[in-house]
């Protein structure tokens, strides 16, 4: 480049003094244009290293309160021979309002309407409200406070339960509500929970209406997404059984002394098939207040099924045998019980169920049901 602005400047007839000077002018501009770009390299160099080691992040979002509103329908029809009738019901209408203040903090309210088949009258009440402290994805513990069912039991079962029908036999000795406390731990599919009440049944002369029946559940969840392998397994116990939702319109007046009871539950599912069982008993006898003869019932709850997905719905099948020993069909439960199921997902969120079950009672009374239900659930928010 030098040598060709060398014979531009001796043509135009510059000097040798005037040439020297513009050569160094030169030297000095191409110089600095090299340390110039060795600067601009190097700053790329430094932003894209930086880049790479603190990536900007974006600001956390603050996420505030929540609110959803769900409800669901069931509807039925029931023939039963012990009322020499058939009639339709509302099974149940609930709407379910839960709210997730932050992300500890959360609670729950439904409300429920019922007018089962043969009664005149629909009862509408407030079923479950309590308030739940705790995330068990970042903290195992947790804490609900307020009215709900008490963890005795699993109550499992595909049929369709009450009030449509008194199935299975193990929710209807076991199904408790409660205003209760209950502490819960959840990990790894193990849960444990232990609860406080202050129970309806009491001792009688026992005039202190303090909180002191308590309960403890614990169970184990197993899945295997691939082999398709789901088990369920866990044992509850409650300090006064007479005080279930079922026993207690026995015990009205109360007994002479509370007893517990106990209650083991598992299911396995394996691909299209599975199976349950539930079983329930009191501890020791439970005496009425001011009787001798006490009782101590125990129930069972059996089912077995499989899923088939080759029909143009998918369609459950499903074979029960339940009952009770002496004791409990004193109290009015079945001797023993056989029934079949079956339940078709007809779209999304809507199910058809239908079946029929029959029972051996106490002195050689049987009982013939068939049934039917509709069922379908909604998210309005």
């Amino acid at each position: 480049m030098i040598l060709v602005l060398n014979l531009c400047l001796v043509a135009k007839g510059y000097g040798a003094g005037g040439y020297a000077e513009i050569e160094e002018t030169l030297r000095k501009l191409m110089k600095q244009n090299q340390e110039l770009s060795s600067k601009v390299k190097e700053l790329e160099r430094r932003l894209a290293s930086y880049g790479e080691k603190t990536p900007v992040e974006k600001a956390p979002v603050s996420e505030g309160p929540t609110f959803n509103l769900d409800g669901s329908i069931r509807v039925g029809v029931v023939s039963d021979s012990n009322e020499k009738a058939s009639d339709f019901g509302l099974a149940e209408a609930a709407l379910t309002v839960s709210g997730q203040l932050n992300e500890w903090v959360g609670g729950n309210v439904v409300f429920l309407v019922e007018n089962p088949p043969f009664e005149d009258s629909s009862d509408v009440f407030v079923e479950d409200v309590f308030i739940t402290l705790g995330n068990t994805e970042k903290y195992p513990v947790y804490a609900q406070i307020g009215i709900f069912y008490v963890p005795f039991g699993a109550l499992l079962t595909h049929f369709p339960d009450d009030p449509l029908v008194d199935v299975p036999v193990t929710l209807y000795f076991g199904e408790t509500e409660e205003h209760a406390l209950l502490l819960g731990f959840e990990k790894q599919g193990f849960a444990a929970s232990f609860y406080v009440f202050n129970g309806d049944v009491e001792e009688e002369n026992d005039s202190s209406n303090q909180i002191e029946d308590f309960g403890l559940d614990l169970n184990y969840t197993y899945e295997d997404e691939e082999q398709g392998l789901s088990i369920f397994v866990g044992g509850s116990y409650i300090s006064n059984v007479a005080d279930t939702d079922g026993l207690s319109e026995h015990f009205s007046d109360g007994v002479k002394d509370k007893k517990g009871g106990v209650a083991l539950y598992g299911e396995i599912s394996f691909k299209n098939f599975f199976v349950l069982g539930e079983y329930m008993t009191a501890l020791d006898d439970l005496i009425p207040a001011r009787e001798t003869h006490g009782y101590e019932p125990s129930v069972w709850n059996i089912e077995a099924g499989f899923n088939y997905e080759g029909l143009i719905k998918p369609v459950e099948v499903t074979f029960k045998y339940a009952g009770g020993n002496n004791d409990a069909q004193e109290l009015d439960f079945p001797e023993s019980r056989y029934g079949v199921a079956v339940n078709v997902d007809l779209f999304e969120n809507v199910g058809l169920g239908a079946g029929f079950f029959h029972d051996d009672l106490k002195d050689g009374d049987n009982r013939d049901v068939f049934f039917g239900q509709v069922a379908i659930e909604f998210g309005l928010l």
